[in-house]
């Protein structure tokens, strides 16, 4: 996302951006679900942080990366009247259960394995791998595996994605739980019936009234292998129906975001300016 943030910037964009609770350098609790509930309340405290005014009618665009595209959709379904757009970037959320394979669902499981053997085993998932770490498949762009994109393309001694996992692994003690309790409760997968559902509802009533946020930028990788291009037109199509939805599909894999930063914000601000 921080390709993306200063590419806003370059173009004249006021950009907040936060830290989920339990990654880079935020604490997070440890007695509470990592569930849509409290990353709203995340978003809402991170809007009143700022001496600058966020809050309003229709005061800020809202864009999500992966994981930030579900949290962005579930904030958006109840506090539409602050969002002026939603873009999900190769987001979560109407991920088919399909792709989730047995290892993980034990892995996420509650109460069939110990906790410290589930944490333990999630720990060593998540080392850097080349590819196999933070569930996210390899990636092919170019050949360049998830953990080896780097976060500051075009930077001399940019640090990879691997890096900066390897980091919170060892310097925030909140990482490994924050993302299993993430994992396990929050809107990621199979959401067609459930909060996408009510934010296609949302966004209907809002396009009855012509007023409000009444559709959602989602921008796909065409060569995504975690949120698969077809699937998700196909899906967020029948889900926010017709006018609920505006596709964008660029070429790359799941970190667009991080590597095609000004593809992504120009697909992103060409669908603003359409609405």
């Amino acid at each position: 996302m921080g390709d993306m943030a200063w590419e806003l910037v370059r173009k004249g964009y006021r950009v907040m951006l936060f830290d989920l609770f339990g990654r880079g350098y935020s604490d997070g609790p440890s007695d509470t679900a990592y569930d849509e509930c409290l990353y709203t309340a995340q978003i809402l405290l991170v809007l009143a942080s700022s001496s600058l005014s966020w809050t309003g009618a229709s005061s800020f665009h809202l864009i999500g990366y992966s994981l930030g595209g579900a949290l962005a959709a579930a904030f958006a379904a109840y506090h539409s009247h602050m969002v002026r757009s939603l873009t999900a970037v190769c987001p979560g959320g109407l991920v088919r259960k399909a792709h989730v394979s047995w290892q993980s669902r034990l892995m996420y499981s509650h109460g069939l394995l110990p906790e410290w053997l589930l944490r333990g085993w999630m720990r060593s998932r998540l080392e850097p791998q080349h590819g196999q770490s933070a569930d996210v498949p390899e990636g092919d762009e170019g050949d360049v595996h998830f953990d080896d994109v780097r976060i500051a393309v075009g930077k001399e001694g940019s640090v990879r994605v691997g890096e900066v996992i390897g980091w919170q692994l060892e310097a925030n003690p909140a990482f490994v739980h924050s993302y299993m309790s993430t994992i396990r409760y929050s809107p990621i997968y199979d959401q067609h019936d459930k909060m996408w559902a009510v934010l296609s509802r949302k966004l209907a009533a809002n396009r009855e009234l012509g007023r409000g946020l009444q559709r959602v930028c989602v921008i796909l990788g065409d060569k995504d292998a975690l949120i698969v291009k077809d699937e998700w037109i196909e899906d967020t199509r029948a889900v926010l129906g017709e006018d609920g939805v505006d596709v964008r599909v660029i070429p790359g894999s799941h970190s667009i975001a991080i590597y095609k930063g000004k593809e992504v914000v120009d697909a992103a601000i060409a669908s603003w300016k359409s609405s």
